[in-house]
């Protein structure tokens, strides 16, 4: 890509935290993560951009055919991508010269990473990572991708992102395919895609054909900070029923969807910590006793 420019303002999918922070000190900490990561991706923009140029070297040359069936890269290797018009990302990896990843704009570079390929995983591999993710506020990569098939499509995934493909899948979430929001392999975007995507197994078990619901039984530890109230639930549903830490569940309140995600289960319970935001029209009101709660509530 000719002119590399780095984006700093905080883009729209990239920020977006499971709980927004509200008071000041969490703003001014998210803000100043936020300039050292662009400190980081400057400093390593030549050295990545290098290793995409061998990359795509290795790629133009790679021939699967070649490959013991056992290998990775026979099926896998190669240039994945995902977006929209104005942004997305683009995922490049070779069983030697390693893997590249960019998050961009329509005014640039975001986001970059790059690595080497440490080891082949069942379902994957494991990466080195020139930018630690911890460094970021919401990073997209980590040091493990998996890849998958989607119907007749190959698809990769940072593992970090699987709970969130779980949890939007069950939401009914339309963003959730391949290409857009999930990277698929060039040449398969428009390869048919049915079902539900083939995950590894520890994922696979979060995935539910209809909806889980219950009521909750509790409520405890109730808070509001600049003007989000968040608070502690119970339900009755636990790792018996499907329900497992991390899981996502989705309420109507009177300011809008209120969001929910699980931290702890026994066979037959769940712990959820609660958040949902005040509207110009309305303060956020605490959930209650005997409410609702899906993991599709708004269909």
């Amino acid at each position: 890509m000719a002119g590399v420019g780095l984006v700093t303002f905080l883009c729209a999918g990239s920020i977006a935290v499971s709980q927004p922070p509200r008071t000041e000190e969490e703003q001014a900490e998210q803000h100043r993560v936020f300039r050292e990561h662009a400190r980081l991706v400057k400093e390593e923009t030549r050295s990545a951009k290098a290793r995409e140029l061998q990359i795509e070297l290795e790629l133009d040359h790679l021939d699967p055919a070649g490959l013991p069936a056992e290998d990775w890269a026979k099926e896998w290797a190669g240039v994945y991508s995902q977006g929209f018009g104005l942004g997305g990302h683009i995922l490049k990896i070779a069983p030697v010269s390693g893997w590249y990843f960019e998050e961009w704009t329509d005014i640039g570079v975001f986001d970059l990473n790059h690595g080497e390929i440490i080891e082949q995983m069942p379902g994957g591999v494991r990466l080195s990572l020139a930018i630690d993710p911890a460094s970021d506020t919401k990073p997209y990569m980590s040091d493990t991708l998996l890849f998958f098939r989607w119907g007749d499509a190959r698809c990769a995934l940072p593992e970090s992102r699987a709970y969130w493909l779980c949890n939007a899948l069950n939401q009914g979430d339309v963003i959730a395919r391949p290409g857009v929001d999930v990277l698929v392999r060039a040449g398969d975007a428009k390869k048919a895609i049915a079902g539900l995507p083939a995950l590894p197994a520890k994922y696979a078990v979060f995935l539910h054909d209809k909806p889980v619901e219950d009521f909750i039984t509790k409520v405890e530890d109730v808070r509001t900070i600049g003007g989000q109230v968040r608070a502690k639930v119970t339900i009755s549903k636990g790792s018996d029923e499907g329900v497992f830490p991390q899981q996502r569940f989705q309420t109507r309140q009177n300011t809008g969807w209120a969001d929910l995600e699980v931290i702890e289960t026994t066979g037959q319970s769940a712990t959820l910590v609660f958040w949902v935001s005040g509207s110009a029209l309305a303060d956020p009101k605490p959930p209650e006793v005997n409410q609702r709660i899906s993991t599709h509530a708004r269909q």
